[in-house]
């Protein structure tokens, strides 16, 4: 029973209910709701009027709208009933005059409440052929169907086009066939049906994005809906076909995250678009240009990809997962009222008393005349906003001047707490834009938080009054203590110049003794390290090769012994070069042959070098080197040694994985870089890691060999040519090694390669 009822700004209709609370009906509406409780169910994925019935297909099998009456000679109401017989559905088309579905049993027709299945083939899109009455296209999820259409039986054949799940198709009236897919890529088909068949895929390189692309034709332009948003394509040459994305098609973002999740036109050429905030609707106008409105009762949040319908007579259907809305925008409706928020109630949350109840001028006045005791100063605002269309979806900013620095963002949230707020005065703002995207007036509240008693002015005078005379006490005592310490300050300090001065003057001699030492010591190991080096070279080489001319007569046990002789000899005489170039190196005798190199055959011959000792241990070894030539001016020898060292140590710290080694150009330096899944560095060891004789595993626990001279003469090596070598590298999961080295380092590299070519 209805006790009474009220019309309130928004159209809507209280009525109090007798015993059973108060109730709100927004009348008129233009927008009805249909889900489970009416009869529909699943996810919807096509809709459509055909001869006064309306049908939509779901996940979950086709239903038509029908009006049923709720009692003998009274009202009807509209509730959706199931045709039975039918799996899962997808879409609608009309062909010859004929209503038919494709779905996961195949292609029914639709006659009424009633179906035949037609085909078995499943399927998501039926399209008719141009100009052969009995032949139709299906698209399937893994290609194109052709389906002869004679009979009460359908007979279906597979075309020779390979397309993943196709979801739209476009014949074109020379019979050029489009095909939208789920993965993202369109499909262009030629001469189908004779021996010249042409098939074009575009994807990304094309200028597509990687979306499912949906195919639409706008004013005899084909566009591709996605939901990076909508692109024409561009008709040319087969080199320079590509699809543009134009901005003309829908509405502005105001974001980035305003994706397209459905675009669909109508029958008067109006464009429809739905985005993560609502509908939009494009309005053709007369210069063929669209002029954008997004009506209030169509700002709702859409999560999904929605289906759009629209009748001729302009009432539009939007399938959201599994609810169908109904917009009619005939039916008049005032979203736009005025409101203004409110704030409700402030509380102290300490002692839960309210502070303010939100009644009256008197009161808020009170607040700022009075003020609130230090002591309630945690307060909890509460507010709202009377507008009730679709209430759930009214956002609130607040801002408290005083406190915040700006208004907040926009939330649901219909409180605030601010805790131990200082003493002073305050302005509490709110402000509210409800579902329909209507902004409301801002409600105000000033408010006072009085300071605690020992910041009131009579505990600051009386603060005043102690400092000045602690001040003038303490004074007379510092100046009598002051004088007295001057005196004995003054003599100790003159005692301990003169002693700092006598100890400073002896740790400088000392000092200068032991720098000229470790200087001679620093030469004396440098000359030995050369002379030891060049007296230690000579003869292991003609040991080697004495040693390389007896394996090749030896067998036997003789044999394994010369190759042991040879292997630890070779490994010797490296770690004697070592030690000579380094010597040579901090002795400035290096000496750098500068010359146009092509850095990317130097690196390609070292790669090769040291393909099979990565063979050896099943490593994946890759080169990356861009086609055309990489010319730099560099030392070639010395740009070996150091590719040797960096590339080499990838390969014997990696004992399982892959090598990989990349070469380029970036801002005039030739950038080398080589990474490894070996055993990495720690990152206690990466100040040690270029210093001469310095490995991370040292002793009876080392697990690789080597004396700890290529990282250090590497790196002496990319200074000396200008350049620079940094690591990046985590233990057990592998390191990046990266040489950047001048490319015009000297002389112009440009003018030689010049005079070269």
């Amino acid at each position: 029973m209805v006790n009474h009822a009220f019309e309130d700004q928004q159209g809507g209709l209280w009525l109090a209910l007798n015993g059973h609370g108060i109730l709100r009906v927004d009348v008129p509406s233009q927008l009805s709701y249909y889900e489970h409780q009416l009869g529909l169910e699943g996810s919807v994925r096509d809709m459509i009027r055909f001869e006064g019935s309306f049908y939509v297909a779901t996940g979950s099998g086709l239903f038509v709208l029908e009006h049923q009456p709720i009692m003998p000679n009274r009202e009807r109401r509209t509730r959706f009933m199931r045709i039975p017989d039918v799996p899962q559905t997808w879409s609608f088309s009309v062909i010859e005059n004929q209503l038919y579905v494709t779905s996961e049993g195949g292609i029914y027709r639709i006659q009424g409440n009633q179906v035949r299945r037609v085909s078995d083939k499943a399927g998501f899109v039926l399209v008719a052929l141009q100009g052969t009455p009995h032949q139709r296209y299906l698209g399937t999820y893994d290609g194109l169907e052709i389906v002869n259409a004679e009979g009460p039986a359908w007979v279906s054949e597979r075309a020779a086009v390979d397309v993943n799940q196709v979801r739209s198709i476009i014949e074109e009236a020379d019979g050029t066939l489009w095909m939208g897919s789920i993965d993202g890529t369109v499909t262009r088909v030629e001469n189908l049906f004779s021996e010249h068949l042409n098939i074009q895929s575009y994807g990304e390189e094309n200028g597509l994005p990687a979306h499912p692309a949906f195919l639409e034709k706008i004013k005899d332009d084909l566009v591709v809906s996605t939901r990076a948003g909508i692109y024409r394509y561009v008709a040319g040459n087969e080199a320079s076909n590509q699809f543009v994305l134009d901005p003309t098609l829908v509405p502005p973002a105001s974001s980035a995250a305003d994706s397209i999740l459905a675009f669909e036109p109508d029958a008067a050429g109006d464009l429809w678009v739905a985005r993560p905030d609502g509908v939009h609707i494009g309005r053709l106008q007369a210069d063929g240009s669209y002029d954008f409105e997004s009506p209030p009762a169509l700002q709702f949040d859409l999560h999904l990809f929605p289906q759009i319908y629209v009748e001729p007579d302009g009432v539009a259907w939007i399938g959201h997962g599994n609810e169908l809305i109904r917009y009619d925008a005939h039916i008049e409706k005032t979203y736009n009222a005025p409101y203004q928020a409110a704030i409700r109630e402030v509380v102290d949350m300490r002692s839960r008393r309210t502070m303010y109840g939100g009644m009256g001028a008197a009161a808020a006045s009170r607040l700022s005349s009075e003020g609130i005791a230090y002591d309630d100063n945690t307060l909890e605002f509460q507010y709202a906003a009377p507008t009730y269309n679709r209430p759930e979806e009214t956002q609130y900013q607040y801002f408290l001047e005083g406190k915040d620095e700006d208004w907040s963002g926009w939330t649901a949230q219909t409180s605030k707490t601010y805790p131990s707020l200082r003493e002073g005065n305050y302005r509490f703002r709110v402000r509210a834009v409800n579902g329909q995207g209507i902004y409301g007036e801002e409600a105000v509240l000033n408010f006072r938080i009085l300071p605690p008693w020992y910041r009131t002015w009579w505990a600051f005078s009386l603060y005043f009054v102690m400092l000045i005379s602690a001040l003038v006490l303490g004074h007379r005592y510092q100046v009598a203590v002051t004088e007295s310490r001057k005196a004995q300050e003054h003599a100790e300090e003159l005692a301990r110049e003169r002693m700092v001065n006598e100890r400073l003057q002896e740790v400088n001699l000392r000092l200068q003794e032991a720098n000229e030492s470790l200087l001679q010591a620093n030469r004396l190991k440098d000359e030995f390290l050369a002379n030891t080096s060049h007296e230690l070279r000579t003869p292991l080489t003609a040991i080697l090769g004495f040693t390389s001319i007896m394996r090749d007569e030896a067998e036997g046990q003789h044999r394994e012994f010369l190759d042991l002789i040879s292997s630890n000899g070779e490994r010797l005489l490296t770690t004697v070069n070592s030690l000579l170039d380094l010597a040579r190196i901090r002795a400035g005798m290096i000496t750098l042959s500068n010359e146009v190199t092509n850095v990317n055959t130097q690196v390609v011959n070292v790669v090769r070098l040291l393909s099979p000792l990565a063979k050896q241990k099943n490593l994946i070894f890759t080169l990356t080197v861009k086609d055309d030539p990489l010319y730099a001016r560099l030392d070639p020898h010395y740009l070996d040694r150091i590719l040797y060292n960096i590339i080499g140590n990838a390969i014997k710290f990696t004992e399982e994985g892959r090598v990989e080694v990349e070469v380029g150009l970036e801002d005039a330096m030739v950038v080398v870089q080589v990474l490894d899944t070996g055993v990495g560095i720690s990152e206690a060891f990466m100040p040690e890691l270029f210093v001469e004789f310095q490995q991370e595993s040292t002793g009876f626990g080392r697990s690789h060999e080597g004396s700890g001279l290529g990282l250090a003469i590497t790196s002496h090596l990319v200074n000396l040519m200008g350049g620079e070598i940094d690591v990046e590298s985590t233990k057990g999961a592998g390191s990046i090694f990266t040489v950047r080295l001048p490319q015009n380092y000297g002389e112009s590299v440009e003018e030689e390669v010049g005079m070269t070519a």
